[in-house]
């Protein structure tokens, strides 16, 4: 999903409600990381995490729908009719991501979905267990250094993807396995064009 400005903007609800000059969108991709809490207690040191999680899930329902990034539904089609098994692991809220996947029309490809994670590094092994995915035959895409360093901790092949939330440069500082632009490229990766 490109949800990078409905992020912004609950993010932007956040601060504007605990009294915090709004930042740039600019200053908001540059600043931004995972885990959430993170970057929270850097702008909000004695909020507790519960008041941020209900003003920033109040703010998503304020931001409205998000779209998927051109190309990606026709690639998740295309791997799913090859038989390629593929999960979703997001620290956005799971409920959203269903009702977006849906509304995109691409739920179906996806043999799990996982949302509300708040460290994907804790997360991915288990996830890789229950679905029975093997760390070596996993392709780990995410467009977030955290992504990375989660893919990397799985054992999983780690692709980092500069679509839009950080910039090239501080996904290859983490090292990825690949490096890619599109989604496109990711069919070319694992040799299906």
């Amino acid at each position: 999903m490109d949800d990078l400005t409905t992020i912004y903007r609950a993010t932007m609800h956040v601060f504007e409600k605990l009294g915090v000059k709004p930042m740039s969108f600019d200053e908001y991709k540059e600043n931004f990381s995972l885990p959430y809490m993170n970057f929270w207690k850097q702008y909000f040191p004695d909020c507790d995490e519960e008041k941020i999680g209900q003003l920033f899930k109040e703010g998503l329902q304020l931001a409205g729908d998000t779209e998927l990034h051109p190309g990606v539904k026709d690639v998740l089609k295309r791997l799913y009719d090859k038989g390629i098994k593929m999960a979703v692991m997001s620290s956005g809220s799971r409920e959203k991501i269903i009702a977006e996947a849906e509304r995109n029309g691409v739920l179906e490809y996806f043999k799990e979905i996982n949302g509300s994670i708040l460290d994907k590094k804790e997360a991915i092994e288990e996830i890789l267990q229950r679905n029975d995915f093997q760390p070596e035959e996993t392709i780990y895409v995410g467009d977030m250094v955290h992504d990375i360093e989660a893919g990397k901790k799985g054992g999983a092949v780690s692709v980092g993807i500069s679509w839009n939330r950080k910039p090239r440069e501080a996904l290859k500082a983490t090292n990825p396995d690949h490096l890619i632009s599109n989604i496109a490229e990711l069919e070319k990766l694992l040799g299906l064009t």
